[in-house]
Formats: C-alpha cells, structure tokens, sequence
C-alpha cells in the first residue's frame, strides 16, 4: 500500500520496499504516458507513482549508503538518472533491502544528488585530524556484516579500549582522542556502493567503508591497499581475544575533502 505525503516542499510516500520493487518493475515494462489514461482524471496517487516509474526506468547509478552510530541504523539509496534522482530511506534498515522494509520515496532532480547525498551522510562536521592506522577487529567486522546495532556498539566500544590503552604507550595525541571519540559514542560507520552496472558493466560497481568520529574520518581498506599505499608503514595491530582471527582490514585516516571529492563524482551520470 502505497501513502502519498504531501504538504511539504515536495510529497513523499510512504511504501514497502516490495512496493517499490513493483513500481521498477512496471517502469521497466511500459512507458508512463501508456499507464495513465487520458480520458481519465488524473490522482495524486497516479501522478506520484508515474513519475516514480519514470525516473526509476532512466536510472544510471543506484548508490546504496547505510550508517550506524551509537543510536540508531539508517539506510539511503539514491536512484540517479539523467533528469531525475529517486531517494529511498529506510530507518533501521540493514545494508542491504528486504521486502518488507517500510521506507520513504521522494524524488528530486539529479542537479540535487551531491548535496542531498551530503545531508544524508556522516561526512559533514568531521575534523581531519590523522590518527595512526590501526587493524580492525574481526568481531567488529563481522558485528557489521550483522547489522546489530548492540552487538556493533559493543564491539566498537571493546576496540576503542584496546586502541586507547596501546596509543597511550605510544603518546600519539590523535589517535588517542580518536579512542576517546569513540567511548563517548561520537563515531559513525558509513558503507558506501555505487553500482553503474547497467551503464559500465563490472567495472561500474565500487564500494567505500568509513569509520568516523567527531576529530577524524578513516577509510576502512584491505590490508594490501594499506600496504600499496605506504610500502614503509605497519599499522596498529591491536591484541587479539583468543580464536580471534585477523581481520585484513585498515582504519586509514583520510581528509574529509578528498574522501568527499571521490564520492561527488560518482554522484552525477
């Protein structure tokens, strides 16, 4: 059942995820000027959802973005075409969609995406400070895999303990106020796919993993990147629990500006 919202700067509606699966569906298949009879009066409810087919039908990239903080689980996805972006938003969602998530559609034009997509983000009011690269846990990798909010709050907790008691000995100021972000619940995880399959094939689809706090933004990368990047440096590599096993993942810090710079060009087709 799909709920048209309006009264704002532009309606919204409410649906499921399998709703809108639908409406791409129909989008693909037939033109909206064949799905609305003229000879008929138009709904609010018609108009909305042709527009909707329409835009989804002309997409070029779909960008999938899912954060969680110490609070709460979101997840956006951008649609983007030529003229026209849809916008999905799904409070407490997992990282990837299922039928039965109750989410929020609207449309804008593709002019609006980057700073849309910037509102949406965990990248705005970061500082740049550089902290020391660090492995991540594996339990907090895989607590993210999960998509559980306690059990990732938990784990991002147990690692900021580890990292503040080792950058203690080392005395490295930004990494210990990065910890401290962190046990103070500042930190976000952003999960980032941009999938230009449909236009580009395999080589469209990339992904981006950052690990934010209220002074640093690190991006999330392979042990091997970390190594191509800086042949001369090791990262952190904090104790490990018992059976725990190595995670080949980097918190690397980066700027702000050109971690956002990268994201922004993949925002217009």
């Amino acid at each position: 059942m799909i709920h048209i919202v309006s009264g704002s700067n532009a309606p919204y509606a409410l649906m499921t995820q399998a709703d809108l699966n639908a409406l791409a569906v129909a989008g693909q298949s037939q033109h909206t000027s064949e799905s609305i009879p003229t000879d008929q009066p138009v709904t609010a409810e018609k108009r909305f959802t042709a527009h909707m087919r329409d835009a989804l039908a002309s997409t070029r990239t779909v960008v999938t973005s899912w954060t969680a903080t110490a609070t709460a689980m979101r997840r956006f996805q951008f649609f983007i075409g030529p003229t026209y972006c849809v916008v999905v938003r799904c409070e407490g969602g997992h990282q990837y969609s299922r039928t039965d998530d109750e989410i929020s559609v609207w449309r804008l034009e593709a002019c609006e995406v980057p700073s849309v997509f910037l509102a949406c983000s965990e990248l705005r009011r970061r500082g740049a400070d550089l902290p020391f690269p660090v492995t991540v846990p594996s339990p907090l990798m895989a607590a993210l895999d999960s998509a559980d909010l306690p059990t990732i709050r938990a784990e991002m907790r147990s690692f900021a303990q580890a990292m503040g008691e080792c950058t203690t000995e080392l005395g490295d100021e930004a990494s210990h106020q990065f910890a401290n972000d962190i046990l103070a619940d500042e930190w976000a995880i952003q999960s980032i796919v941009f999938d230009a399959s449909a236009r580009d094939g395999a080589a469209g689809v990339s992904s981006l993993f950052l690990l934010s706090t209220t002074h640093a933004l690190c991006a999330l990368i392979s042990d091997n990147e970390f190594d191509a990047m800086y042949p001369d440096m090791a990262p952190l590599d904090l104790p490990r629990r018992p059976f725990d096993k190595h995670s080949h993942v980097v918190a690397c810090a980066m700027r702000p500006m050109l971690v956002w710079t990268s994201i922004a060009k993949k925002l217009v087709v």
